[in-house]
């Protein structure tokens, strides 16, 4: 069993308390379940590819509903978890509980963020319907078992009490693209694809800060991942992107193009306004009014620093070379 760092150590007493609050709240219908009637923005890439970057930059341009940290411990019921957060923060009249309060930092750490009404990565909720053991491929008979009904309902209950069209990762299915396609016309997909090096590099730091060593395996586990076992951490963080990031490009490949935008990280940093564009000309295009108007950052700072020793790089730049042939044949 990998030993976490205190930072990202589970706790029991919350874990505890949110089963009991989400066993209690699963069936009550907040909204009349349906499905999403708008389109479901979902994000897909490598871990460390700038997914968290990207859907924080969504959430604060309000144009999407979103699931925020407060929603997302509502995980049995996300609708119900919308109306908490209007009675606790939207109609708090003068911030008196202090939840309002967001950073104006683009700031996390492994993908989690601070603050009530920031956004959350909402594995929990994936995580009801898609039964994930080891490794996040599922094979056909786990897809089919999957309760694929109440799964939409459930976003399409959070739409109605958001009144915004929603938006949110969805990286724990990076294998399984072409499935959620057929699932719901609805869903829209935004893949971001960020330097491959930079990508394996802070895979491999993230490691460190998650459990205090490079041996840890940290973030989602390829179907490859048992081969890679014996293989050093360097070795294994290379395999990790290459594969992920193919995984990612061959679910896009099969998605009609007005269902799709493939984004580049540094792109995406240097002018946002121009993705936000995008997103629009996406949205009108599938009959779904959102504001024109782009009222964010004109950049976001892009750090590509190379932060291993020179022999460090030097095996990781090798290893990325290997597993990239590797992968095409």
């Amino acid at each position: 069993m990998i030993k976490l760092t205190e930072e990202f150590k589970k706790s029991e007493n919350l874990e505890e308390v949110l089963s009991r609050i989400n066993h209690s709240i699963e069936s009550l219908d907040v909204c009349r379940p349906q499905a999403p009637q708008k389109p479901v923005l979902l994000i897909f890439g490598c871990p460390r590819s700038g997914t968290t970057l990207f859907l924080q930059w969504l959430a604060s341009l309000g144009t999407f509903g979103y699931p925020s940290n407060l929603i997302a411990r509502f995980f049995g019921n996300p609708a119900f978890g919308c109306e908490v957060q209007k009675a606790l923060v939207d109609f708090d009249k003068g911030n008196q509980l202090g939840l309002a309060d967001v950073s104006e930092e683009y700031s996390s750490s492994l993908g989690r963020t601070k603050g009530a009404l920031a956004p959350s990565e909402f594995w929990y909720y994936w995580r009801r319907f898609f039964k994930f053991k080891d490794i996040q491929q599922l094979n056909k008979e786990e897809l089919n078992a999957a309760n694929s009904l109440s799964f939409l309902n459930g976003l399409g209950a959070m739409e109605q009490a958001t009144g915004k069209p929603l938006a949110m990762k969805g990286m724990i299915m990076n294998w399984h693209i072409p499935y959620l396609a057929e699932l719901s016309d609805k869903f829209v997909f935004i893949s971001i694809k960020r330097d491959i090096f930079q990508v394996a590099q802070s895979i491999l730091m993230c490691r460190e800060l998650y459990a205090g060593n490079r041996n840890a395996w940290w973030s989602f586990k390829p179907p490859q991942y048992l081969e890679w076992l014996e293989m050093s951490p360097i070795e294994q963080v290379a395999a990790q992107a290459i594969y992920t990031q193919k995984a990612v490009a061959d679910g896009m490949a099969v998605i009609p193009s007005n269902r799709k935008l493939e984004i580049s990280y540094a792109d995406f940093c240097a002018n946002p306004s121009e993705i936000h564009r995008q997103i629009y000309q996406r949205y009108q295009s599938l009959g779904c009014d959102i504001p024109p108007e782009y009222t964010g950052d004109e950049c976001v700072d892009e750090s590509n620093d190379v932060r291993l020793s020179q022999e460090d790089e030097r095996v990781l730049k090798t290893a990325i070379s290997h597993f990239e042939r590797e992968s095409t044949l």
